[in-house]
């Protein structure tokens, strides 16, 4: 007879921190046992309220890089190839094809993911 092997799944769900609905959602999700962990994007409005929420609920939770979304936590002059003009972060397809071309500078990425140390 062969031997049944039990698997675990485990459920994570980004963007804790993009908008009070995606917060609660994700709070009552884990609190149904549904999704098992979350990410917190950090450069949102409503991401004091996502880490406010996870400390009180002690949730596993990490990091979501971002660097497509929003606007960076990071004074938008110092990272000028990785914002527009109006000091938002590049949509995803922009970025993509500006990565491509070479024209994200690595040191200006570095610059926002040290800014998150503040948070």
């Amino acid at each position: 007879m062969k031997k049944l092997t039990v698997r675990k799944l485990i459920l994570h769900a980004d963007d804790f921190g993009l908008t009070h609905g995606v917060n609660e959602g994700i709070l009552l999700g884990i609190q149904k046992g549904c999704i098992s962990a979350t990410s917190a994007l950090v450069n949102f409005p409503t991401s004091n309220e996502a880490l406010q929420l996870a400390k009180q609920h002690s949730l596993d939770i990490g990091w979501h890089i971002n660097l497509t979304l929003g606007r960076p936590l990071s004074d938008p002059k110092s990272i000028p190839s990785l914002v527009t003009s109006e000091g938002t972060f590049h949509p995803l397809n922009s970025f993509i094809i500006r990565s491509f071309w070479g024209k994200i500078k690595r040191r200006r990425s570095k610059r926002t993911f040290t800014s998150i140390r503040a948070v």
